[in-house]
């Protein structure tokens, strides 16, 4: 020890060992480092050095701690001698018991001395709380904040604006914990456990998210789609839950849960649908409050098939036969045959017997496809019912159709398209006699001529030679039809014992049967059925009708003459083609206040007949005919309107200009031009376009409104005046264009009705 030090102490005690000897010197003990109070961390190592004042092998030292003589020199805690009157207490890796007053004594010749140090173990701050906490909607929710460490830290409820949050109805504070009544979705946030250990300074902000949790519901049951699965769909069946947070789903088929990758978001995908697939399957949604189940059953649905049945059936006129149609499905299929193509009396050799069912296996089970089957019973078959049959079943997940052909060989009968029994010729002409036979096999075909003496008896009749004046035609056949048919000529001549009754005889292997065909004189038209119809100064209308009877051959066309009447040398000819059962003759060009005489015949390949006539006076001169406008209502453009009309009658004297008054109006009725009718004015005054070329069809009103309805009147005028006013409501469209400005239009303004000598007026400037 330093001398100098001594000396500093041994002046510093001189006032205390006042009264003492003078040989005595004072003892005194010391620890290193000189502290009052020291910490020691869990796990951590410390040595206190004990000293004495004097150096002697006479002091002794001893540590103690809570008043426990410290005598270990090893182990974890432990003393140890250094010499030089200095002795070291040593803690090893310090635990939670090390902590206390410790003690060292020092005696020399009869003089002792102590001093302390207290040791405070330190136990790290720890937190044994999650950051992520939760509780459920509607109850008392507890926010933990559990600490523990060594000076006891304190904990502060804080909100995470670092706002203390104060005890009361809403919050109650217990140990570690914050308590928040009857929770709402409000109380999802963020809170601050501040923590502060008082006696070493330290602190920690440690912030809990805590979210308010509502429980997973499912309202309805989970959805699937289509609403009738069927084998080979993609099926989709669709789980919707609420929750706070949102939950995810799993699903069940029976007991057993079903891969994840088949589930997104509450949707299960099936694809594609198998038989296997059908169960009831459950839906569950969690989130980490808790989860919910719902369940539906997957009812698969399997399309109609038909089994295989015979492609063709052969029968006979006559006979009985039964068809099968087998089907199976699930929903049960409906069976039903049908003829293909057009229906008519001859599907009445189909007895529907109604459905005849045929169940199969544990055909009860609704799990399992149906079998039904329908006959189709001929009883008997006839001719009318060879053809095509389908037999459909259908269901409401699906359809199946099978084809079957069914022929039927038949004796030959003449129940065909071609339904001729009466045949017609001339002088000079040769005549065409045909017979049509229907026949499986196809049958042949012969002519014969009844015998005179017994025309009835067709096993007398006289088979014909194909010779003049006959000739008989190869017989005709059609691939893939039963029909065939033969024609007879006749080479006419100027023999009228032609016209008389033949016999066509069809023939096969089922039998033969006879039709009578008669062959008749045909002669020219009678007379035509004319009458007037349209009647102008210039022009005359004639309808023609046909003869009431052509005489066996129809009419071809019509001849016709016409000239003023009593003026036969101004004759006019003409044809013209018969169009339909009523034909119009245009004669123009006609005299005004003129009767006309018209005569007509009728033609057809016999040559003309009788001629009819008709006198038809054509009109005097007058105003021009009332206009017909043909433009349509509707304008295609927002501020003009292309108003055009079909060629006027002039009344027989020459038109000189055409006049146009419009105005706009207000309409009512529907988006239809035939409802529109006028419901007000917005144009008092009409406006007025004269359009002075008389040959014209046509002209254009420019500067209106878009989207709006106008009234148009339009007139002609000839020497004789004005013709009758033609009205018509048009509606402009709705494009670019003003709506209802009339402002910048140059237009004439004019009284609803001009009197003509304004007209003459406006024509002159």
């Amino acid at each position: 020890m330093d001398f100098a030090y001594i000396i500093f102490v041994a002046l510093l005690v001189l006032p205390i060992c006042a009264g003492q000897e003078d040989d005595v010197t004072p003892f005194e003990v010391m620890i290193r480092p000189p502290l009052e109070e020291d910490y020691l961390d869990l796990g951590e190592s410390k040595t206190y050095t004990c000293g004495a004042s004097a150096t002697s092998d006479q002091v002794t030292l001893k540590w103690f701690i809570n008043d426990q003589e410290i005598t270990a020199t090893s182990g974890r805690v432990r003393v140890e001698a250094l010499g030089n009157s200095r002795y070291m207490l040593r803690i090893g890796s310090g635990e939670d018991n090390d902590g206390g007053v410790y003690r060292e004594c020092g005696t020399l010749a009869g003089q002792t001395d102590s001093k302390t140090i207290n040791v405070v173990v330190i136990k790290p701050l720890e937190i044994h709380s999650d950051q992520e906490q939760f509780d459920i909607l509607g109850g008392e929710g507890e926010v933990e904040c559990e600490v523990s460490g060594k000076p006891a830290p304190t904990v502060t409820w804080k909100f995470e604006n670092n706002t203390k949050i104060e005890a009361g109805e809403k919050y109650t504070i217990a140990l570690n914990k914050l308590i928040i009544k009857d929770l709402s979705l409000e109380d999802t946030k963020k809170y601050l456990c501040d923590i502060i250990v008082i006696d070493t300074g330290e602190t920690k902000d440690f912030y809990i998210d805590f979210t308010v949790v509502k429980l997973p519901t499912i309202a309805l049951p989970p959805t699937i789609h289509p609403d009738n699965p069927k084998v080979g769909d993609e099926v989709k069946i669709t789980c919707q839950a609420t929750g706070v947070p949102p939950p995810t789903y799993q699903f069940k088929k029976g007991d057993v849960m079903v891969t994840d990758e088949m589930v997104n978001n509450g949707v299960l995908t099936i694809n594609p649908l198998k038989t296997t697939d059908q169960a009831t399957y459950t839906c569950i949604a969690t989130n980490k409050g808790g989860f919910a189940e719902s369940s539906n059953t997957l009812d698969v649905k399997v399309p109609p098939t038909i089994e295989d049945m015979e492609e063709t059936y052969d029968a006979v006129s006559g006979q009985e036969l039964t068809i099968t149609c087998t089907a199976k499905g699930d929903p049960e299929p409906s069976v039903i045959w049908k003829k293909d193509g057009p229906q008519s009396a001859s599907t009445d050799g189909i007895v529907n017997k109604g459905p005849t069912y045929e169940k199969v296996g544990s055909n009860q089970n609704d799990m399992e496809e149906k079998t039904v089957a329908q006959h189709m019973t001929f009883k008997p078959v006839t001719y009318q019912d060879a053809g095509t049959y389908i037999c459909t079943a259908f269901s409401l997940v699906g359809s199946a159709n099978k084809t079957v052909k069914l022929t039927v060989q038949y004796k030959p009968n003449f129940d065909t398209d071609f339904k001729e029994r009466e045949f017609f010729g001339w002088r000079g002409h040769k005549a065409n006699l045909t017979c049509q036979a229907n026949a499986n096999p196809v049958a042949t075909i012969e002519w014969y001529m009844p015998d005179a003496e017994n025309p009835d008896d067709y096993s007398k009749a006289v088979r014909i030679p194909n010779e003049a004046p006959y000739t008989i035609n190869m017989l005709q056949k059609w691939d893939g039809s039963f029909l065939s048919s033969r024609s007879l000529h006749v080479d006419i001549g100027d023999e009228t014992s032609h016209y008389k009754d033949f016999l066509c005889e069809a023939t096969n292997v089922q039998g033969m049967t006879w039709q009578v065909v008669t062959l008749k004189e045909a002669k020219p038209p009678g007379s035509p059925v004319i009458s007037m119809g349209n009647v102008l100064t210039s022009s005359i209308t004639v309808n023609i009708e046909p003869p009431a009877e052509n005489n066996g051959q129809p009419v071809t066309e019509y001849t016709y003459l016409y000239y003023p009447d009593g003026d036969a040398a101004q004759t006019n000819n003409g044809q013209t083609a018969r169009t339909g059962d009523k034909t119009k003759l245009e004669l123009t060009g006609l005299t005004s206040n003129t009767p006309y005489v018209v005569k007509v015949k009728a033609k057809n390949n016999v040559g003309e007949g009788e001629e009819a006539t008709v006198t038809i006076p054509t009109l005097k001169v007058s105003k021009p005919f009332r206009l017909t406008i043909k433009s349509p209502q509707m304008s295609e453009n927002a501020d003009s309107y292309l108003l055009e009309w079909e060629q006027p009658d002039d009344g027989g004297s020459p038109i000189k200009h055409f006049s146009i008054s419009y105005r706009q109006v207000k309409v009512k009725g529907t988006d239809e031009p035939g409802t529109w009718k006028i419901d007000g004015d917005i144009d008092l005054d009409p406006k007025l376009k004269v359009v002075p070329n008389p040959s014209a069809l046509s002209t254009r009103l420019d500067d209106l409104d878009a989207n709006a309805f106008y009234e148009i009147r339009l007139w002609a005028t000839n020497e004789e005046g004005d013709s009758e006013l033609t009205q018509v409501l048009i509606k402009t469209s709705a494009g670019v264009g003003p709506v209802g400005d009339h402002s910048g239009r140059l237009a004439v303004n004019l009284a609803a009705l001009l009197a003509p000598l304004a007209m003459a007026c406006l024509l002159a400037l």
